[in-house]
């Protein structure tokens, strides 16, 4: 989320402040700077557990990057050349790993 997001919602809650006065008389809460108080921080809450929600229950980034590499012949082939590179990579960390016992070995 970033700081314009949180000042948007800072400002709409200014500009709908008069509407939500009357819904919170009811809780004793009268002035805008109370209700801004209140609905910023609820409005950062709320849009973080939603985002946990997306990324822990509906996976939304897993789902479209499957969705995309079903779609096109060449994420498949982008896919297979990551996880070549990811076996090359790994060799190559065993062939440094058993240079540096050499060295610190001798």
């Amino acid at each position: 989320m970033t700081w314009f997001n949180i000042f948007t919602f800072a400002l709409l809650l200014l500009a709908s402040s008069d509407k939500l006065k009357i819904l919170f008389a009811y809780f004793n809460i009268t002035t805008t700077s109370e209700i801004v108080l209140i609905m910023v921080p609820l409005g950062i809450f709320t849009m973080w557990a939603f985002g946990v929600f997306m990324d822990k229950v509906v996976q939304e980034p897993h789902l479209m990057e499957k969705e995309v590499s079903h779609r096109s012949g060449s994420g498949k082939q982008i896919q297979q050349s990551i996880s070549t590179l990811g076996g090359k990579i790994e060799e190559l960390n065993i062939k440094i790993d058993k240079l540096e016992a050499k060295i610190n070995g001798v």
